[in-house]
């Protein structure tokens, strides 16, 4: 059964955008975050611990481009409850409910819209096995490696409720260190598992056909475009590494970011100078400098789009980021044998 002799909660809100505070939004995993639009930024970020698992849930106001990498140790599991336009994620179009399922160490390439809550649990292999045969009589056919995608009944609202109720019980201290702890945490597991079995296909949608080729398109293009971050965006250039078309690619970005390939570079290359700005020391970082390294050799039009995008000129950046904080929505709280 579930290992949960631990429990810890913690909950902290994000109010001004520094990727190295997203970087381990869900634990044991590494995620680059990069702003898509402007707008209101607030992100609340919530995790509990219990035993071995844990759960991470994000509220998401601004739309971000997200590639990271799973624990290498843990199935993944996730699902969006709350979700105003269909997320993109390994090749699929994710709506409200879908359960979606990364075998160990899995990549992630991820895009979400405005407004936009996720959850995902981390839970060994072999505990979400043995919990599917006590409840359900049957293994889940989940898969080996890569990613699948449950359309599972009522959009998953026994997970949405199990969930919520962890998350409100134990942000009281006194919750998190009784007994009942653990069971709100097993229950969390139980309806995913209760979810995906119920859902008429164990197996999932797995990551072929049409949605392997458009995963596999997106990701070359993107690796692409990260390694030439240093200059300016070539169509040509990008048609030649990806062998499409101009007009292929288009529609490809289109319908994964609803940007061109081109707006994406940019994108990019402005989260990458906002990255460098935020750690650079603020006696002899040149803004100049870092915007030629990121390919802008029009500094005014540089800061004009930083501005139009993070709401700040460059030089803001740099003599307000001691100001950046995140801001805690609780006490952090653990119990047990302590809390990651």
């Amino acid at each position: 059964m579930l290992s949960t002799e631990q429990c810890g909660f913690v909950d902290r809100r994000i109010e001004t955008f520094d990727p190295e505070t997203l970087l381990e939004v869900i634990r044991d995993g590494r995620f680059d975050h990069r702003l898509l639009e402007a707008g209101s930024f607030e992100i609340r970020h919530r995790r509990v611990v219990f035993g071995n698992s844990s759960l991470d849930c994000g509220d998401y106001a601004p739309a971000f481009s997200v590639h990271g990498q799973f624990s290498e140790h843990q199935v993944c599991l996730g699902f969006t409850p709350r979700i105003q336009k269909p997320a993109w994620c390994n090749g699929f179009n994710i709506g409200k409910g879908e359960i979606m399922c990364f075998a160990e160490g899995t990549e992630l390439q991820f895009r979400n819209a405005p407004d936009t809550t996720w959850q995902v649990i981390l839970v060994d292999r072999e505990e979400l096995q043995e919990i599917s045969m006590i409840l359900t009589g049957q293994s889940l056919e989940l898969p080996e490696k890569g990613t699948a995608d449950f359309k599972v009944r009522d959009d998953a609202r026994g997970v949405s409720s199990a969930i919520e109720m962890a998350l409100t019980d134990l942000s009281n201290p006194e919750t998190l260190a009784s007994p009942g702890a653990n069971s709100l945490c097993e229950e969390i597991v139980n309806e995913f598992v209760r979810a995906i079995a119920g859902s008429g296909d164990l197996s999932g949608r797995s990551l072929t056909g049409f949605a392997g080729y458009r995963y596999g398109a997106m990701r070359r293009a993107e690796e692409y475009l990260r390694e030439h971050m240093d200059r300016p965006f070539s169509s040509r250039a990008l048609c030649q590494a990806t062998h499409m078309s101009e007009r292929s690619i288009e529609m490809l970005f289109k319908e994964v970011y609803g940007i061109s390939p081109r707006t994406w570079s940019q994108l990019a290359r402005l989260n990458a100078a906002r990255q460098e700005l935020l750690r650079a020391d603020v006696r002899i970082v040149s803004v100049t400098a870092v915007a030629t390294r990121w390919g802008f050799y029009h500094f005014g039009r540089f800061s004009a789009a930083y501005r139009r995008l993070f709401g700040e000129v460059p030089s803001a950046t740099i003599l307000n980021r001691r100001r950046r904080t995140v801001v805690p929505g609780s006490a952090f709280q653990s119990v047990g044998l302590g809390f990651r």
